[in-house]
């Protein structure tokens, strides 16, 4: 299937140029020099099969939604909505007679909720002149422009994963309004509850209540596994050596004894999506409680002539990040 794709691609962008090529071919055979232009915009077809590919390779890059929240592909592309269910509380089972009636229903505390599915694109080009040097100097065409397409695709579906985008209705993770919002203790010099104003014991309790918070929530039903901090707030803590309420000096850094205190969270990330918001944000973030739904990554469409240049569109689909259990997520913001 893929092979066939690609075949098709070449065979498309071949259609495209061949006229540029053979115009070119017989202007240079004027001068005594033959060439074959089926060979030589062959080519350059391939060349930009060849940097689609190069740029599909390096769509890894270290995007921190990538990272944090899980991917999910399962709504189909051509899907303009689809439903997601958020659940207010956590169902619980009951012991019942032979022939009772009212076993309790977990879809009672879901609620349906109808999001839609976004089109993003981008687009890059190679004038007509990119394409004539490459086919006659028999030069390879730049793979940062395809590769720069691609990564602002990843970029967009960065950024509506934390932030949403308010113009097309689409909520962020960041403003989810089910999560639970946390108040830390006003208690830090002059009543602040910032943690650069707190000892470092405040500190410690500050954000020990935090990562707490989701289990009590839940009774110990739901475990935080990820804690992500405005990478201000990650600094304060890693560089900050704890002092506990007597005055006593220990070896290690607040944050050092954060993660002593709790095993069970797998990683401490520091979220440049975060910074200068002072926010830290405990939960599990297992994909059946949140994750990243994009139906289509990214997919490139033919090259396309437009006056003096080619250009090659690219596009993908995306929801954005469904939180089916806000309350896995314990937010507290205003910290820095």
């Amino acid at each position: 299937m893929a092979n066939q794709k690609t075949m098709r691609l070449i065979k498309q962008a071949q259609d495209c140029i061949s006229d540029v090529i053979a115009n070119e071919a017989e202007n240079r055979s004027q001068n005594g020099t033959n060439y074959n232009a089926d060979d030589l915009s062959a080519f350059v077809a391939h060349e930009l099969t060849y940097n689609r590919a190069k740029a599909l390779e390096k769509m890894q890059a270290p995007l921190s939604a990538f990272g944090v929240f899980e991917v999910f592909t399962e709504v189909p592309e051509g899907a303009e909505s689809a439903v997601q269910k958020v659940y207010s509380k956590v169902g619980m089972a009951k012991i019942i007679s032979n022939y009772a009636d009212d076993i309790p229903l977990s879809d009672a505390y879901a609620e349906d909720v109808t999001v839609k599915v976004k089109t993003i694109a981008s687009a890059y080009q190679y004038s007509v002149q990119d394409i004539i040097n490459s086919a006659f100097a028999n030069v390879r065409l730049t793979e940062r422009k395809a590769a720069s397409a691609y990564h602002s695709i990843d970029k967009k579906i960065n950024d509506i994963a934390w932030n949403g985008d308010a113009d097309h209705n689409i909520t962020g993770f960041l403003a989810n309004p089910y999560v639970t919002v946390y108040n830390v203790k006003a208690d830090g010099t002059g009543s602040s509850k910032k943690l650069e104003d707190k000892t470092p014991a405040q500190m410690f309790r500050d954000v020990n209540e935090i990562i707490d918070n989701v289990t009590n929530n839940t009774k110990g039903y739901i475990v935080p596994n990820k804690v992500l901090f405005d990478p201000a707030l990650y600094n304060l803590l890693s560089e900050t050596i704890f002092v506990d309420g007597n005055g006593n000096a220990k070896t290690q850094t607040v944050l050092e004894m954060v993660k002593a205190n709790h095993p069970e969270i797998k990683e401490f990330v520091k979220v440049f999506e975060l910074a200068g918001s002072g926010t830290i944000i405990a939960g599990n973030f297992d994909g059946e409680y949140a994750h990243l739904e994009i139906p289509k990554r990214a997919s490139q469409e033919p090259i396309q002539r437009k006056n003096l240049a080619f250009v090659v569109p690219v596009w993908g689909r995306v929801i954005g990040v469904t939180v089916n259990y806000p309350m896995a997520f314990t937010k507290a913001t205003g910290l820095w």
